[in-house]
């Protein structure tokens, strides 16, 4: 079915001040950022947690964990949908007596936060569970309220809430572009025997193996499967780490399996190199 535009609720400058406005409601609700992180709902609320800790991090100096909630397989419709999109949900953090935000788009029937939920309750036992939408359309369908809202909007059932964010383009997608895989015991870095255009080697041999030390950070340096695309300006990137080992490898089972964290602050940044066409 195709719908017609109606009216533009708010434009990036708006968008923009209720995250700000948000972020302050939070910290003022929660007296700081101390003991809350941050679970966006994919794909959208995923895209605004990144930006409400961004902004908490400005307005606080404080770094919120943030994670990611995928709840395909916890949608009280999921028997109904025969090939449903699946992604993956990322809490690295650990759940328990902490108030966890669950950041979303748009609030509608409230079928979407009870599922978001159960995901959360499957990691732990949280303190509180709050919820942070940027537009609440009214139409409740379950007992449930948003703790902190961008905008509340009357729709009639018939009508659609669309969010369009820099982080998903304007056809509501993720573009995938490419990807790279490195075992972490094999990240020593190698001279390459041709000229590999100054990108990372790693030989793979059996003599460069590095075991993984515990409880010590490590740096990951690999490069990406090599493509031609132009990123337009304004665009953002991201970028998706996948603790899973690669189809090629034998991994024995190991039990208990080991936990591994991506660290990600001030002082454990992580970054991609990227030509630049003038």
């Amino acid at each position: 079915m195709e719908y017609r535009t109606k009216a533009e609720l708010m434009d990036g400058s708006a968008v923009e001040r209720a995250v700000t406005r948000i972020a302050h409601e939070i910290l003022e609700a929660n007296q700081g950022a101390e003991h809350i992180a941050l679970a966006g709902i994919v794909t959208r609320g995923a895209a605004l947690a990144e930006r409400l800790a961004s902004r908490i991090r400005e307005i606080e100096g404080t770094e919120v964990p943030v994670g990611v909630i995928d709840i395909s397989f916890y949608r009280d419709d999921v028997a109904l949908r025969l090939q449903p999109e699946v992604h993956r949900t990322d809490l690295p953090f650990d759940v328990e007596n902490l108030t966890i935000v669950l950041v979303d788009d748009v609030l509608y029937t409230g079928r979407t936060i009870r599922s978001a939920m159960d995901a959360v309750m499957d990691y732990g036992r949280p303190k509180t569970i709050q919820l942070a939408v940027l537009v609440d359309r009214g139409h409740r369908e379950l007992p449930i309220r948003a703790d902190f809202v961008g905008r509340n909007v009357p729709t009639s059932g018939r009508e659609r809430v669309k969010v369009l964010l820099e982080e998903v383009d304007g056809s509501g997608r993720s573009t995938y572009i490419t990807e790279g895989t490195l075992r972490a015991s094999h990240r020593k870095l190698s001279k390459a025997p041709y000229n590999n255009l100054g990108l990372p080697y790693h030989s793979h041999y059996k003599s460069d193996l590095e075991p993984i030390p515990a409880g010590k950070p490590l740096e990951l340096v690999f490069s990406l499967l090599p493509t031609s695309y132009r990123f337009h300006k304004g665009r953002r990137i991201r970028i998706t780490v996948v603790c899973a080992d690669a189809d090629n490898f034998e991994t024995p089972i190991i039990n208990p399996a080991p936990r591994l964290h991506l660290l990600r602050d001030m002082n454990h940044s992580s970054f991609i190199q990227l030509p630049i066409a003038q």
